[in-house]
């Protein structure tokens, strides 16, 4: 899908990035959470935190689960996205087209 550069991260320490990628001169971290339940602000808070450590210019934040209400709306006017387990769906459908 025109990322370059796709990095995944230590298992251990990752400090709250699981893959660093660079796209159209943009570097991207990527956070992934197995998750059946919701993931609330607190997480999604801690992910930019860790984005500003990395210096990164975007980041996406995804999940199985979904996200709550407050979580969503940490995100406005940040340089996140937020992908939760039908979004993702979406996205891998779009991926596996992708030519």
């Amino acid at each position: 899908m025109g990322y370059e550069k796709v990095t995944l991260t230590p298992q251990s320490n990752d400090k709250g990035i699981d893959v660093l990628a660079v796209k159209n001169g943009l570097k991207i971290a990527i956070q992934c959470k197995k998750f059946k339940g919701v993931v609330g602000s607190p997480d999604v808070q801690a992910f930019l935190g860790a984005m500003q450590n990395a210096e990164v210019d975007k980041g996406f934040f995804i999940t199985t689960g979904t996200f709550s209400i407050a979580a969503e709306k940490s995100t406005i006017n940040m340089p996140i996205e937020l992908y939760d387990k039908i979004s993702l769906s979406n996205l891998i459908n779009i991926a596996m087209n992708f030519s």
